[in-house]
């Protein structure tokens, strides 16, 4: 997986958006991302590790992350990480958070959502496959990937059995696993022997006598049935035949019946023709005139009723006519005058308004007495404040120019400082100088000693030093240093290689020889328990492997001593080396320091600055300073406080002014509204009223709105009131004319119909009008009943052509019911006895079917149980071999041999050939120590820095194993912290390997809040955490 952009927001310290472009930080091979402790840094990994995961390394979900993970200031949260993976394929994970608008601590669960670039757009994918993509989990995600803060050295700390399991999930040794398989193999086998032996069982022998007996039955039973079929068919066609003319005799008899129920119905049906008959002409002479006779009597009736109601109502309406015209008379002089009224009623509420402003103004007149008192003290106080101020900057003045200069102060008293000083370091120096000399010769004849011991190696190695004659004792003895430590060296690398090679050898032997084991129990026909198949055409086979390893395995355990030796004696004499350089290096930097601090002091001594002055006299000068600067102090503080007072006081004099300014303004414009209101008063006397109350006043307002208000409402009523009463009486005058003119009409209607009707009757015989009228009230309906003849005429037709029809098909012949009887009796006893027959015949056939299937069946359920009985034997095998996962943990053993190998040569080098990483026969770490003979002790001894070396080398050997799996061409990890527990010359160490790994086409990013690695590091990131915007993320090439 390599990043390629991280958006942040809202995420612990991240307030507002922040965007990573890892691009150019991942070409750089080595980045680092720097900032002080809480700034922010961390969380960019738990951002990545969150939004592929849903995990985080601070919470789980039962501290209410979702509110702990949002910054306080921030209501929303946002990740969006996208990243590559070894294939060139784009993938981005994106989470998202919002707090709850109207409750603070409610923050609502984030949403993850995942894409796959493909096609130049992205595809949505399902967020819970990252596993698949990256083929970690997320705790080997960390272990791996993202290593946080205290997880670096947890893969060196974990116990041999989680170290087991761990490597299972990363390299998928789980397919090496064939113990689970094996068994349940054998359960399946056993289960499969006795669901056969069963069925075995449940066949049971086959006799063969019964196989023939069967044959030779169904044989008999086929000529059998043949004979009675014939018979069945001849008495089944006389059957059928009886039974066609039984149902052609009852069709005859039910039409027969039918027909005779018909003619019954004759009579009937012609009485009901006559009658309609003479319905419709009577209805066609009489129907119209009768209506119009009954519309018009009814119309002449109902006119004669409305008349007499119009009329009475009209002479009620007239009345009111008359009472309403006399009451408008009575109201209209007082109507005409009535504005009088309300314009009286206006005039006497301006009388009040004025007296409301002429005691207002009364109070005004007090009020701006009281604001011009108060402004003449206002403006004493000020001139106060003003010299009181004018003085307290004069004494402040003065103050000022008798304080001592204080920077003329401090360079007296740094001079004393430094003079003093610089005469202590002269004699720590000697001393030091004096100490060194004595070490330098001590280590000078302990590496004498050191060389004595050391195997000589110019045989070896053609390795030569021209010393120049220039060179010193020292030089001459640093230089022969090097030379042996330049040719040990070489012959080490040797040895290593050597070594390796060995080791090499070794774990292919004790493969082979494992493997051995295995097809030394191989035989053709049984599956090998590695790939499965039943062939074995080339078993591997070897008589020399247990020699040929035991042999290896000493000449290795020869060449480990020897290195051992020789990385011990290279220890102590490097030890020595460096002790001595380091020595002359702090010698020389002595003689420098002594020099310079020789020169300052003869500068100090020359200065004159300060020699006029005693120390107590200097002293005394800096307390008179701070006496004085008090007091200054004192005075500043007096003559703020003054001037804020003198603030308020020109406050006040400004709010007084306009109060006083604003009485003046509404005092005129008072006295100017009533002086309008006087001259808008024409109908009232003012001075009528000048000692009336404000309450006898508001009376006669009321009385003068109140007598308005009847006037008008009782006019405007009477008139309305007459005006409907006058428009009613026209409309009962046209009505009432109207409904006389009807009268005449519809008497005259009615004499027409009348003597129409008497015509027609003279015309129809002389029929009387009663027995027209009974006749046409039937209501027959004509048509219906019209439809009804004719259908009765229609079956009485067919009924008849049925009863010839059947006549002819029956000819004469004669049914017998007995006959027929005793026919069917026959069939049902032919039939009986062939069912018989062909059941015999069935079950004969279904036993024999039966026996032939079992037979054979039996021959193949033998034949695969003697099969099953074989391979559970070759089962019982395979499950001895791979017993108690012994073949898993002998491959992951495999797996952590070469994964310590790997990481020995790097924590060699990290320790400067001091220390070496071995693995246990339990499969836990180890160290050899050649500063103590290359003895094994525990990885737990290992100081904080050689852990943190430790930690690393396994991290890399681990990165390196899986990315390779991946078939990945780059190499990618985080490393947060773990550079605070090291020292300078450690942190050096690391570094140097750090940069190392650019040249192996790997890309490591550094976490870290120690400045020597920012000043190492030239791409990197800087994170500064603000107190309002949060935490701001720059990158190296935006600080240049």
């Amino acid at each position: 997986m390599i990043p390629v952009k991280l958006i942040l927001q809202g995420l612990y310290s991240y307030r507002e958006k922040q965007e990573i472009d890892f691009t150019r930080l991942t070409q750089a091979g080595l980045f680092g991302i720097f900032g002080s402790v809480g700034s922010g840094k961390s969380s960019i990994l738990e951002a990545i590790s969150f939004a592929l995961y849903g995990e985080s390394e601070r919470l789980n979900s039962r501290d209410n992350r979702n509110y702990n993970m949002m910054n306080l200031k921030s209501n929303e949260l946002l990740i969006d990480f996208e990243f590559k993976t070894h294939d060139s394929t784009g993938y981005r994970f994106v989470v998202k958070g919002k707090r709850n608008s109207r409750q603070f601590d409610d923050v609502k669960a984030f949403t993850t959502t995942a894409y796959r670039f493909d096609d130049s757009e992205w595809i949505p994918i399902d967020p819970k496959s990252i596993e698949q993509i990256t083929g970690l989990n997320y705790k080997n995600f960390r272990r791996t990937i993202i290593i946080p803060q205290g997880k670096f050295q947890e893969f060196l700390q974990l116990n041999p059995t989680e170290r087991t399991t761990m490597l299972k999930e990363l390299f998928n040794l789980d397919k090496y696993e064939l113990s689970d398989k094996v068994i349940r193999l054998e359960s399946a086998n056993n289960k499969l022997k006795e669901n056969i032996d069963g069925q075995l069982k449940g066949i049971g022998e086959i006799d063969p006598a019964r196989l023939e007996y069967l044959k030779n039955e169904i044989v008999r039973l086929n000529v059998e049935i043949a004979t009675q079929k014939q018979d069945l068919d001849v008495h089944r066609k006389q059957e059928q035949e009886l039974s066609a003319l039984k149902i052609l005799v009852q069709k005859f008899n039910k039409q027969d019946f039918e027909h005779k129920t018909l003619l019954n119905k004759n009579e009937y049906f012609a009485t009901l023709e006559s009658e309609i008959k003479q319905f419709e002409s009577l209805s066609l002479l009489f129907h119209s005139d009768l209506e119009q006779l009954k519309l018009t009597r009814n119309n002449l009736q109902m006119n004669k009723l409305e008349l007499e109601q119009n009329i009475n109502l009209q002479k009620v309406i007239k009345q009111q006519v008359s009472e309403w015209k006399i009451k408008i008379d009575q109201l209209k002089p007082q109507y005409e005058v009535r504005e009088q009224l309300l314009q009286t009623s206006e005039e006497l509420k301006k009388i009040l308004t004025m007296r409301e402003y002429e005691a207002e103004i009364e109070a005004l007149n007090v009020r701006l007495q009281k604001g011009n008192q108060v402004l003449i003290s206002n403006d004493m106080e000020l001139e106060r404040k003003l010299l009181k101020i004018s003085e307290m900057e004069g004494l402040l003045e003065e103050k000022k120019k008798k304080l001592p200069n204080l920077r003329n102060l401090t360079e007296f008293k740094q001079g004393y400082l430094e003079h003093k000083k610089m005469q202590e370091s002269i004699k720590d120096i000697v001393k030091t100088q004096q100490v060194i000399l004595i070490t330098n010769a001590e280590l000078f004849r302990r590496g004498e000693d050191i060389l004595k011991g050391a195997p000589d190696l110019s045989q070896l190695i053609e390795y030569k030093t021209e010393i120049p004659e220039s060179f010193s004792l020292e030089q001459i003895v640093a230089s022969k240093f090097y030379e042996s430590m330049d040719q040990m060296e070489e012959y080490i690398e040797i040895l290593e290689v050597d070594l390796k090679e060995k080791e090499k050898e070794i774990i292919t032997f004790e493969v082979q020889l494992k493997l051995e084991q295995y097809a030394s129990q191989l035989h053709d026909g049984k599956p090998c328990p590695l790939c499965g198949s039943l062939s074995h055409p080339y078993i591997f086979y070897r008589e020399d492997i247990t020699q040929q390893l035991n042999k290896l395995k000493s000449e290795k355990q020869e060449t480990t001593d020897k290195l051992n030796q020789l990385k011990e004696i290279l220890f102590s004499l490097k030890d020595n080396f460096d002790q001595l350089i380091s020595n002359t290096s702090k010698l020389e930097l002595l003689y420098d320091e002594a020099e310079k601090v020789s020169e300052k002091l003869v500068q100090i001594n020359e200065s004159t600055t300060f020699l006029h002055m005693t120390s107590q006299q200097l002293d005394a000068e800096f307390v008179r300073y701070d006496e004085e600067s008090k007091k200054i102090q004192l005075i500043e503080k007096e003559i703020k406080k003054l001037n804020d007072e003198l603030k308020t006081v020109n406050e006040n004099k400004v709010r007084f002014t306009k109060a006083i300014h604003d009485i003046e303004k509404d005092f005129v414009s008072r006295k100017s509204t009533i002086d309008l209101l006087i001259q808008q008063i024409n109908l009232v006397k003012l001075s009528n009223f000048e000692d009336c109350k404000a309450v006898d006043i508001n009376q006669h307002i009321e009385y003068y709105q109140t007598t308005y208000q009847k006037i008008t409402t009782q006019y405007q009523l009477a008139e309305k009131e007459y005006a409907t009463f006058t428009s009613t009486h026209s409309t009962l005058n046209g009505k009432i004319e109207a409904g006389q003119q009807s009268d005449l009409i519809f008497t005259k209607q009615l004499t027409d119909i009348e003597d129409r009707i008497t015509q027609k009757l003279i015309v129809a015989g002389n029929l009387e009008l009663s027995s027209v009228e009974a006749i046409l009230q039937k209501q027959l309906d004509c048509e219906g009943e019209k439809q009804r003849i004719n259908e009765y005429k229609q079956q009485l037709e067919a009924c008849r052509k049925a009863l010839e029809d059947l006549e002819v098909e029956i000819n004469h012949r004669i049914y017998n019911e007995d006959d027929h009887q005793q026919l069917i009796l026959q069939i049902a006893t032919l039939d009986t006895a062939l069912s018989e027959m062909n059941r015999s015949k069935g079950e004969n056939e279904k036993e024999l079917r039966q026996l032939n299937k079992d037979a054979e069946r039996y021959a193949l359920l033998k034949k695969e149980y003697d099969r099953l009985a074989l391979r559970g034997q070759d089962i019982t095998e395979l499950k001895n071999l791979f017993r108690s996962s012994g073949f898993v943990n002998y491959v992951s053993t495999v797996y952590l041999q070469n994964l310590c190998a790997a990481a020995n040569d790097r924590f060699y080098q990290l320790s400067r050939q001091k220390l070496g990483l071995e693995l246990a026969d339990d499969n836990s770490f180890q160290v050899r120590d050649y500063m103590n003979e290359g003895k094994l002790r525990s990885v737990k001894t290992l100081s904080g820095g050689q852990t943190f070396q430790a930690s690393l080398s396994l991290a890399l050997s681990l990165a390196d194993s899986i990315h390779k799996i991946a078939g990945s061409s780059e190499n990618f990890f985080f490393l947060d912290e773990g550079f605070g527990t090291l020292d300078k010359e450690s942190l050096e160490v690391v570094f140097e390997s750090l940069k190392a790994l650019r040249r192996e086409n790997r890309i490591v990013g550094v976490i870290s809040h120690v400045e020597d690695m920012q000043q190492e590091i030239e791409t990197f990131l800087k994170v500064v955490n603000h107190n309002e915007q949060g935490s701001i993320v720059q990158s190296s090439w935006e600080l240049l």
